[in-house]
């Protein structure tokens, strides 16, 4: 049959309006931590994943840690923007019962943040204010996920995260919200991995002794590799001015107000913003980085949507990129 005219036009319109829906689909799935390893049995919330067939794969693992009582849901257009850049996304859940600010800021130990965030990385027996063994730590959680992702869903891609009987850190994007970020950020200290992004973090500050945290310094992961999110009136657990110390010590003090300016923010790593604008409570500025339910709009549209699709696919430099796909680049 031949169309022309207005026939034939309506008949193309709609054809790209399903073609567009079909390529802006972002395929997503669950996976049961236990189904993964036997051993895991606490923070039974499912790991989730983000994938888009229809983009380019960047070859790139970006590992999304949530925040204090949070599970892997309601943080799903972060996902979502993250897969339609090209990456394969995994939400990691693991034990966030618990906060290291809630703890460790009065105890006159100051390892104490540190220690906290290695045994729920590492399950290191370590603090005494959480217990968690290696098998539900967040190292194991990873590696069993990715290895169990390569082996049932294996033509999607996921055997490439792996080396050896490891994993390829330098293809692999850390983030995090809130302490999350934390987790994410102590664990790129001790790997080179390809990107950090803290969102809402770090808020390791200690009221006992007026100062940050001892282990916010930089690591393995060059600070031109590492980039922030951070909202003008988060206030919780530590200051505005706080949290920007901290990640001044962590190696990242250019900054840019993403309400005053546009990608590329002047190659910024530290990005601020007061969105959506009034004064809104410290904790809906916190939650309004990542959760659906609390992200600013205006007319509908995502404020922070440019914001991260700027810290997912901003160059970083150079030398810092060469590091990133070295073998060497591992613990």
């Amino acid at each position: 049959m031949k169309l022309s005219g207005l026939g034939a036009t309506a008949v193309c319109a709609a054809l790209l309006l399903v073609c567009g829906v079909a390529r802006a689909a972002v395929e997503t799935g669950s996976i049961e931590p236990n189904a993964t390893d036997a051993a895991i049995d606490a923070a039974s919330a499912p790991h989730r994943t983000f994938r888009d067939a229809a983009v380019a794969s960047r070859g790139e693992l970006l590992v999304y840690l949530p925040g204090t009582g949070a599970t892997t849901s309601d943080q799903d257009a972060f996902g979502r923007v993250a897969a339609s850049v090209g990456y394969h996304v995994l939400f990691l859940m693991y034990p966030t019962g618990i906060s290291a600010a809630e703890v460790c800021q009065q105890d006159p130990d100051p390892a104490c943040f540190e220690n906290f965030r290695r045994e729920l990385l590492y399950g290191e027996d370590l603090s005494a204010h959480v217990k968690v063994d290696r098998a539900n730590a967040i190292a194991n959680r990873l590696q069993r996920a990715v290895d169990w992702l390569a082996a049932h869903r294996a033509g999607e891609g996921w055997e490439q995260f792996r080396r050896d009987r490891g994993l390829a850190w330098g293809k692999i994007v850390l983030a995090g919200h809130s302490q999350g970020g934390g987790h994410a950020q102590l664990l790129a200290k001790d790997y080179a991995v390809a990107r950090l992004i803290v969102l809402g973090s770090p808020k390791d500050y200690s009221t006992t002794y007026a100062r940050a945290a001892p282990w916010l310094a930089p690591g393995k992961t060059p600070p031109g590799r590492m980039f922030a999110l951070v909202h003008a009136q988060d206030e919780q657990a530590c200051s505005f001015a706080q949290l920007l110390a901290n990640l001044e010590l962590s190696g990242l003090s250019s900054r840019a107000d993403i309400d005053a300016a546009s990608p590329p923010y002047d190659h910024a790593h530290v990005l601020t913003t007061n969105a959506p604008g009034g004064r809104i409570d410290s904790a809906m500025a916190h939650l309004g980085l990542v959760f659906d339910f609390a992200l600013p709009r205006k007319h509908g549209k995502n404020l922070l949507e440019a914001a991260w699709r700027y810290l997912l696919t901003e160059d970083v430099d150079p030398a810092a990129r060469r590091v990133a796909i070295s073998p060497a680049a591992s613990k």
